[in-house]
C-alpha cells in the first residue's frame, strides 16, 4: 500500500517507521532506526507496540513473530524514501527471542536479509541486556549474531542492575 508493506498479524496491522541514526561528531546519518506501529485492523487506532508481543502464544510462534517484524522493518528499509545513504539498520531483537533461540542466533534471518539483497554487516541488532538473562546464553548469542556479520548495540543498559561484566564481554 503506497509503496510500503504491512502485515496483519492476530487482527492488528503492523507498519514500519524510521528516524536517522546521526553523528554527534559530524552530523551525517548513520543509519536508522526502524520502529514498529500497531494499529487495529477494523477500528485503525494506533496501540502501544510492544502490544503485538502479548499476543504471541508458546516460544516458536514468538520467534516468528519477532523475525517477521524485522522482516517487515528490512522491506520497507529497502524503499524508505529518506535514507540517503547504505547506512546501517538498526533492529530490536527481543529478548524473549534470545532466550528462546537455543544456538544458530541470526542464520534464519541472515538467510532473509539475503533474499532482500542485503547483508548482516548492513545491519546492527539492538540487544536487550537485564538481570534475569542467562549471561552464558546471551554471551553465546551475542557471539553468533557477531559471527555472521552483524553489528550489536546494546539496549536499555543501566535501568536495573546489570551485571557490567557480560557488556564488557559484548
Amino acid at each position: 500500500e503506497d509503496g510500503q508493506v504491512s502485515v496483519h498479524f492476530a487482527k492488528l496491522r503492523l507498519e514500519s517507521c524510521f528516524s536517522p541514526i546521526v553523528s554527534l561528531a559530524d552530523g551525517e546519518v548513520y543509519g536508522h532506526a526502524a520502529g514498529l506501529r500497531v494499529f487495529g485492523r477494523n477500528n485503525h487506532r494506533l496501540l502501544a507496540p510492544d502490544a503485538i508481543f502479548v499476543l504471541a502464544g508458546d516460544d516458536a510462534q514468538f520467534v516468528y513473530l519477532d523475525r517477521l517484524v524485522r522482516t517487515l522493518h528490512t522491506l520497507n528499509y529497502l524503499t524508505y524514501r529518506e535514507r540517503r545513504t547504505r547506512g546501517t539498520l538498526l533492529l530490536r531483537v527481543h529478548p524473549r527471542h534470545v532466550a528462546s533461540t537455543p544456538a544458530g542466533h541470526g542464520l534464519a534471518f541472515e538467510e532473509v536479509l539475503r533474499s532482500c539483497g542485503l547483508l548482516p554487516e548492513q545491519i546492527t541488532l539492538e540487544i536487550e541486556i537485564d538481570d534475569g538473562d542467562d549471561a552464558a546464553h546471551l554471551l553465546r548469542a551475542v557471539d553468533s549474531y557477531k559471527l555472521r556479520g552483524y553489528a550489536i548495540a546494546v539496549r536499555r543498559f543501566g535501568r536495573r542492575s546489570s551485571d557490567f561484566s557480560v557488556l564488557r564481554e559484548i
